[in-house]
């Protein structure tokens, strides 16, 4: 039936309704109808296409000023360029494909013709874009290393802690940007690691956040592994022992040894013995202090919390 007669028929048809809720319902389908009718032809227009730029050499920097829009003559129903127009389709340009005559990088009106084609539905026809020439504005980039930093919130069950620091791989990276910008950069961060009673080792990849989008690294991610295991305290006694003390010279501490306590895993506190510490007291302070202060000049790797019962030693001094 032509959609005109139709139109009479549903108009004949309203003259007899006198419920207002009818008469609204098949004003509502009438409108239905006609939409239908006007997005279901074929029309021409201009879209705007949202470009991002992909394939930059390591060395190369896009400038911030680049052309971010392109627009192009293109025929299709109006179902789909209503869908287009609500949300455009974001089209993904080549830099590497880009043509170079010894001045200038850029892409033709045809190369981009045929990638905006190549990336919208196969139901809109690209006619033309209403662009001669998409001038690509690239530069050197210049290079720096910088340190890896993490942010982190973690917290242990209770008796569990870590074992030895967190290890980052790689714990540098090689960022690529303008200088100006890299010259500010102290070193760079990771995204944030949150994790809530830890009991067990673990590794995570984390993105790394620049900051800026005209920084860039060959590096996508760094590995963070921590290594992580139940503790437990232990208490020890250790002889304290006299440096820079002169040859003829004797000197009685009181006491001679410091009792300490230190945490330590499970796997590794039955290990660890006093020969593993070195507590000092220094003989040049005599004189300068009424006590000796204690000093911890060695202990074994991967123990925390290490307390002793005095920081300081009386002494007697013999010549």
């Amino acid at each position: 039936m032509p959609m005109n007669r139709l139109l009479l028929v549903v108009k004949n048809f309203f003259s007899r309704i006198k419920t207002p809720r009818a008469v609204l319902f098949f004003l509502a389908l009438s409108v239905l109808f006609w939409l239908f009718t006007k997005l279901s032809k074929t029309y021409t227009t201009t879209l705007g296409f949202t470009i991002e730029y992909h394939n930059l050499a390591d060395n190369q920097l896009l400038y911030s000023n680049q052309p971010q829009t392109v627009f192009a003559e293109s025929t299709a129903t109006g179902f789909r360029l209503t869908k287009n127009l609500v949300a455009p389709p974001k089209i993904k340009i080549n830099a590497s494909s880009a043509y170079f005559n010894g001045t200038d990088f850029f892409l033709t009106q045809n190369s981009l013709r045929r990638s905006i084609q190549s990336q919208v539905s196969k139901q809109i026809q690209i006619r033309q874009v209403l662009l001669d020439t998409l001038y690509l504005q690239l530069g050197i980039a210049s290079q720096k290393k910088l340190p890896v930093k993490y942010t982190s919130k973690l917290t242990f069950s209770n008796g569990y802690d870590l074992v030895k620091p967190y290890s980052l791989t790689p714990d540098s990276i090689l960022v690529s940007g303008p200088k100006a910008l890299l010259d500010t950069l102290s070193f760079v961060d990771t995204h944030p690691i949150s994790l809530k009673k830890i009991e067990a080792s673990f590794t995570e990849d984390l993105g790394i956040e620049f900051g800026h989008s005209s920084l860039k690294s060959s590096t996508s991610y760094i590995r963070i592994h921590a290594e992580v295991d139940r503790f437990t305290e232990k208490l020890l006694i250790i002889p304290i022992q006299i440096s820079n003390l002169p040859a003829d010279t004797k000197v009685k501490l009181f006491p001679p040894t410091v009792s300490i306590k230190f945490n330590a895993s499970f796997s590794m506190i039955k290990d660890i013995e006093p020969s593993d510490f070195l507590i000092t007291c220094d003989y040049n302070q005599i004189g300068t202090h009424p006590k000796l202060p204690l000093i911890i000049q060695d202990q074994p790797n991967g123990i925390s919390r290490l307390v002793l019962s005095d920081n300081s030693v009386d002494y007697l001094v013999k010549k």
